[in-house]
């Protein structure tokens, strides 16, 4: 009896393993893949770290972006692919490896990888392969050549004095900061001012992004009241120098004009008080800074280095790339405007004393154009000519110690900047880049400024030390 017992028990043991050993295959095979997984995940992550850092530092440079990418995704996974690909697509075979690359971002290159990893568990599944992908951020930073002015959209430095009349319209035009002489304005970013802010014709012109004030600019100016009928009823405005707006006559009465944010709202809010007073008040919109923001050349390492390195070209090296540099002040007024080469810009002088010397350069007159315009005076630059930019185009004008206008249409890229001087924009001109000046008029309904810092993307010998950091 005991020993049928045993040969049961015995039994009953082979029955439980035999059924066990499928579960253990189980777990044997899923751990197997999850290892398998984990192993090609680090493997992708390490090879996009690496190529991430090394493609940022290239990022002036798309062909030498491209170039090192590769490379260093090569060079970390040729021991398990036997090649990659560019490709937006995942694999499709499990020994080639998929990778694209993102610069569309400023200052930011994004690589991401994908592969098929071979598994072991779902093929119980009809799952053979599954897609593991890793993405690196990698951010660049110019030390030394990071100044605050290139952060906003527009930047006026231009100080209105202690006793700025918003009240009075001469004073108003002659000490602001910014002018909005026409509505339906829109700015795309945000805006730096040491200055008051004048505005004209009705309110409807929009900030997407803060109005950033100096001390100095928020209190400057005189208190005021202003009275007059509103809706049957005789009310009085008292203004406070913290104001950043204006009254004036619009459809028969007095309306309020202030730059307005996306939803429609004022900057600056009018709240009732006793006696029909009306008093403003500031929104989360404006933001006061501790100190006035400095234009100079002289304290702005970026703006300064790229000068610099085009006044140490030779004149021949300049005409290679377009530049037209001139620092000499005795020199008097400039106009440009684009050449027929449908080439963006393409701007050449409209005065034949202008025109480079031909000892200086072997490229005939005729094929001569700039994208780069530095003088010493005023200067004025029209596109009437010229295709809309692409992507990468972008145009530098400077004036070191005048002013700059732009009189039409056609969508200016790049860097406008007048230490010492205005920037006017008439036409339906957009700007999409930097405003950067003494004082800046914006004259006709509908302008368009979209802040973005073409400075670091310019081609100049002298740049500050790169710093490259992996992002989340």
């Amino acid at each position: 009896m005991e020993c049928w017992k045993a040969r049961q028990q015995h039994g009953d043991i082979i029955i439980f393993f035999a059924l066990l050993i499928p579960l253990i295959l189980a777990i044997v095979s899923f751990v197997i893949d999850a290892g398998a997984v984990y192993a090609t995940h680090s493997r992708l992550q390490n090879a996009t770290d690496a190529a991430a850092i090394a493609g940022a530092y290239q990022l002036d440079d798309d062909a030498k972006v491209k170039e090192t990418v590769h490379a260093y995704l090569q060079k970390n996974t040729q021991e398990a692919y036997d090649s990659i690909v560019y490709s937006t697509a995942k694999p499709t075979e499990e020994r080639v490896a998929a990778y694209n690359y993102d610069t569309s971002k400023e200052d930011e290159l994004d690589v991401t990888m994908h592969a098929l990893v071979p598994l072991t568990f779902c093929r119980w599944f009809d799952i053979y392969t599954l897609d593991v992908s890793a993405t690196s951020k990698a951010k660049v930073s110019r030390e030394g050549l990071t100044d605050e002015m290139f952060k906003y959209s527009m930047v006026a430095a231009h100080k209105s004095p202690a006793n700025y009349d918003p009240n009075d319209w001469q004073s108003r035009q002659k000490e602001y900061g910014i002018w909005f002489d026409a509505e339906g304005m829109v700015i795309e970013g945000d805006i730096m001012t040491n200055g008051k802010i004048v505005f004209n014709q009705s309110s409807k012109s929009y900030l997407k992004g803060k109005l950033n004030v100096s001390k100095d600019a928020e209190n400057s100016g005189k208190e005021f009241s202003q009275g007059f009928w509103r809706n049957g009823q005789y009310v009085t405005k008292d203004y406070k120098p913290s104001v950043w707006g204006a009254y004036g006559w619009n459809n028969g009465q007095m309306e309020w004009y202030t730059l307005l944010d996306d939803n429609g709202q004022p900057l600056t809010r009018e709240t009732t008080a006793a006696n029909g007073h009306l008093e403003d008040v500031n929104t989360e919109q404006v933001v006061e800074q501790d100190k006035d923001i400095d234009i100079s050349i002289k304290n702005n390492a970026s703006i300064k280095a790229l000068l610099d390195g085009y006044k140490a070209m030779s004149v021949s090296e300049r005409e290679k790339q377009h530049i037209y540099y001139d620092d000499n002040k005795s020199n008097g007024y400039y106009n440009f405007s684009s050449s027929h080469t449908r080439v963006y810009p393409a701007l050449t002088s409209n005065e034949t004393g202008r025109v480079v010397s031909g000892n200086d350069t072997d490229i005939p007159t005729w094929e001569r154009y700039y994208t780069t315009i530095v003088v010493p005076n005023d200067i004025q630059v029209s596109f009437e000519n010229s295709p809309e930019p692409s992507a990468d185009d972008f145009a530098i004008i400077v004036s070191l110690h005048g002013n700059i206008h732009i009189p039409n249409g056609v969508t200016f890229r790049g860097l406008l900047y007048a230490p010492e001087g205005t920037v006017r924009i008439d036409g339906t001109a957009k700007v999409d880049g930097n405003v950067i000046a003494q004082q800046i008029l914006m004259s006709t309904p509908g302008q368009n400024v979209k802040g973005k810092n073409y400075v670091h993307h310019a081609t100049m010998p002298a740049k500050g030390r790169i710093k490259v950091r992996l992002v989340s």
